[in-house]
């Protein structure tokens, strides 16, 4: 890796870092340390090489979106909950082969995308996500699609029975 590209870590205010589309092939260590750890809120990594990230990105205490779907991605960080203010997270188009337990302790999660990868089931943790609504995991497995009726996406709904009960005594 380029000395220039290690020192991302020591830019300050950044909020928006987009490298889709440059032939990006490792991410640096120093992505989640320094301050830009405190201030990048989209990470946008798209259309790369990348093969493996540094565990260093679960330290990105602002991140809302990450972008990095069609790149050679085999595994995620175990730690990618702590990500903890993602919102938008998008993988589609690499080559993982399961997603960590920790994703469900990214609970303000709306929009999830795994299609075309190598999964062939999902956490159960993932139902911690309450504000997931767009789940795409389309082109995994044979096992998945079947256990999941994918259409074009899925979009999913929580839904919360409350039932009320009144005992009258007379």
């Amino acid at each position: 890796m380029p000395p220039e590209m290690d020192r991302i870590g020591r830019l300050e205010s950044m909020q928006v870092l987009q490298m889709s589309l440059n032939g990006v092939r490792t991410i640096p260590d120093s992505l989640g340390s320094g301050k830009l750890q405190y201030v990048l809120r989209e990470l946008h990594l798209e259309f790369n090489k990348i093969r493996d990230l540094p565990n260093t990105m679960c330290n990105l205490v602002k991140l809302e979106k990450l972008y990095l779907g069609n790149n050679l991605i085999e595994k995620l960080p175990a730690n990618i909950g702590g990500c903890r203010n993602l919102k938008v997270l998008r993988l589609q188009f690499n080559r993982i082969k399961y997603l960590p337990t920790s994703i469900g302790q990214a609970s303000l999660l709306e929009i999830l995308w795994l299609n075309n990868n190598k999964l062939t089931d999902l956490p159960n943790e993932l139902g911690h996500c309450s504000m997931l609504d767009d789940l795409k995991a389309r082109n995994n497995s044979v096992e998945m699609d079947k256990r999941f009726n994918w259409s074009e996406g899925m979009h999913v709904c929580c839904v919360v029975v409350v039932v009320v009960v009144v005992v009258v005594v007379v």
